[in-house]
């Protein structure tokens, strides 16, 4: 989730169906894995753990903090999601994956 694909001119011009934008593709692509996935709680673990290792530019600390802002409303989410049992609420906790990947992307290597 940190890292983009390497994009190859192949990969570019079939990236982004429909008449979508390629970032728009991107973020369908990324939000239909969290999704498939379906645990989120697991996926939030594993950007929490992996946050704070992974280099990317942030003088003066806004980019991990609005991170650390999304993680923890994802967190209040599933947690009340748990003890309520309102499962309707579970499609929005991928939002904040896809909002920490907004800030931390780096291209591939």
């Amino acid at each position: 989730i940190f890292s983009k694909p390497k994009q190859t001119p192949f990969s570019k011009a079939r990236s982004a169906p429909r008449g979508e934008t390629p970032e728009a593709a991107e973020w369908s692509r990324v939000y239909n894995l969290l999704v498939s996935l379906g645990d989120d709680g697991l996926v939030m673990n594993g950007i929490h753990e992996n946050l704070l290792s992974v280099k990317f530019h942030d003088v003066h600390l806004g980019k991990t903090g609005a991170c650390l802002d999304w993680l923890t409303w994802a967190d209040g989410m599933l947690t009340y999601t748990a003890r309520t049992q309102k499962y309707d609420l579970m499609p929005y906790t991928p939002m904040a994956a896809l909002a920490v990947r907004r800030y931390v992307v780096q291209p591939g290597k």
